[in-house]
């Protein structure tokens, strides 16, 4: 059965990734989906250290290695990523920086984690907001093709961070043919 890895990176417990995350869930009917909120891993911050992750291994040893390394076991992997004031969260900058230890000892899998890649940004964008420059910066160091879905929360009529993305039925047919569901 195949198998698909979601990683949230919204702090909030029920939120629109929590809901966009279980409509991912119920429409995989042939995989087997598995989601994770990265507030429940254990991932220190980079810092006080002499960058031991650059020549050997880190001295951290927390969940961000094993989370890249549980990637490896599925087919596809979903990040879904709430915008806050015009940028990622904190936590998917914070997984992203971790993340040195496990792409210097595994850098032939990388290609192969991009491909497996899939991500979901929920926001409000303007212009001139790098949001989806941010998440194509993964995608800069490969020839694999970026799978980037950007969800503006005030395109569909949503105000408040209260308001469900997934009451609008074009989001719903985005997402199911951006994940091939």
């Amino acid at each position: 059965m195949k198998r698909i890895n979601i990683l949230s990176f919204s702090a909030r417990k029920t939120g629109n990734c929590f809901s966009l995350a279980n409509y991912i869930i119920n429409k995989s009917l042939n995989a087997k989906a598995e989601y994770i909120s990265i507030s429940d891993l254990d991932i220190h911050e980079c810092s006080s250290c002499s960058y031991e992750c650059m020549n050997g291994e880190c001295i951290y040893n927390d969940d961000a290695y094993s989370y890249f390394e549980s990637t490896k076991e599925v087919e596809k992997i979903i990040w879904l990523v709430p915008m806050y004031c015009g940028n990622p969260s904190s936590l998917y900058f914070k997984l992203n920086e971790r993340s040195q230890d496990f792409w210097m000892r595994n850098e032939s899998y990388y290609d192969e984690f991009l491909n497996k890649l899939f991500m979901i940004g929920i926001g409000n964008m303007d212009e001139e907001n790098p949001f989806k420059q941010i998440f194509e910066q993964l995608f800069s160091c490969s020839t694999v093709p970026s799978h980037i879905l950007i969800l503006e929360t005030q395109k569909y009529g949503l105000n408040s961070i209260r308001d469900c993305l997934l009451d609008n039925k074009t989001v719903k047919k985005q997402v199911k043919k951006f994940l091939s569901l």
